[in-house]
């Protein structure tokens, strides 16, 4: 009983999805960390929400390495800091040639507390609900310029200059081998440079389930498998410039994110999910996203 006990609390270890929120806590005292490969291409062109193609059209192209550090507090409240490097490539076309930018740096630090509103717990079994408020700070550079020396516009930029706040609500319930969780975001923007990004709603919902072991028995660790389904959607208010709505900003994003998680060692798990967008509509003219990956490593260090 007792090595099974163990076997779920490894399990738990891996209640965050890749893409999305989670509802689970650390336990008191606990250390985590978590850190992502994630890799984002924009190369499709939508007008009003239908591809078009322009071979002038700009391309970007993102790579992340964001380190998550967690700390529970105690056994309901988690406080997290999420710290992203990021090298993003612009690529566009001029007379019959393409330029290309590249910036690399740190971007914007997000530090968020987690806290569980209720939990319930039985035999192969567990149920969460729990409350995230965090604010981002303006750490990432927000005065990046192109080749050229033009100033390069606030989407394109490693930082956004402005200190938002994001709030959401998460859920997770297990029952044994298959899992289900769902989260609603929301984030407040606020301005920086006469820019105003638009407020984001954010949702997801997420299967999972573990094709290993069958049943749990007295190996210990057991190196569970898990695969999972995600759903994420996204809508995005649209941007101001100097008080002024842009009408090439804002719109509507739906994507399916498959994945799987390993549990290598009792306390660090591997992962990875390919995000694939199933609807776009997007306002006025705008770079779709062609795929977002992320592969990374939990690590959990426990008193």
């Amino acid at each position: 009983m007792y090595k099974l006990f163990l076997c779920m609390l490894c399990s738990a270890s891996a209640f965050a999805q890749v893409f999305s929120e989670s509802a689970r806590t650390e336990f008191f005292g606990g250390i985590g960390f978590r850190i992502f490969y994630g890799q984002t291409h924009k190369t499709q062109l939508f007008v009003n929400g239908d591809k078009r193609d322009d071979p002038e059209a700009p391309e970007v192209f993102v790579r992340a390495v964001p380190a998550a550090l967690v700390y529970g507090v105690s056994p309901g409240l988690s406080l997290i800091g999420v710290f992203p490097t990021l090298r993003r490539t612009v690529e566009r076309g001029v007379i019959d040639a393409r330029l290309s930018d590249t910036d690399v740096g740190i971007g914007d630090i997000t530090l968020f507390a987690k806290y569980r509103l209720f939990k319930k717990t039985a035999f192969l079994h567990l149920r969460q609900l729990s409350l995230q408020a965090g604010v981002k700070l303006p750490t990432g550079a927000d005065d990046l310029r192109d080749a050229l020396g033009i100033l390069l516009p606030a989407p394109l930029q490693l930082g956004s200059g402005s200190v938002d706040y994001r709030f959401a609500l998460t859920f997770t319930e297990a029952r044994n081998r298959l899992q289900f969780f769902g989260d609603a975001g929301y984030t407040l923007k606020t301005s920086a440079n006469n820019f105003e990004f638009g407020d984001v709603f954010n949702y997801d919902a997420t299967v999972r389930y573990r094709i290993f072991p069958a049943k749990y028995g007295n190996d210990f660790p057991t190196h569970d498998l898990f695969l999972f389904m995600e759903i994420n959607g996204i809508t995005v208010q649209k941007a101001k410039s100097f008080g002024i709505k842009l009408n090439n900003s804002g719109g509507n994003q739906v994507f399916i994110a498959p994945g799987f998680q390993f549990l290598l060692l009792n306390n660090l798990v591997v992962e990875a999910g390919l995000q694939l967008p199933v609807f776009q509509d997007l306002n006025g003219v705008q770079l779709g996203t062609d795929f977002a990956f992320r592969s990374g490593l939990r690590w959990i260090l426990l008193p």
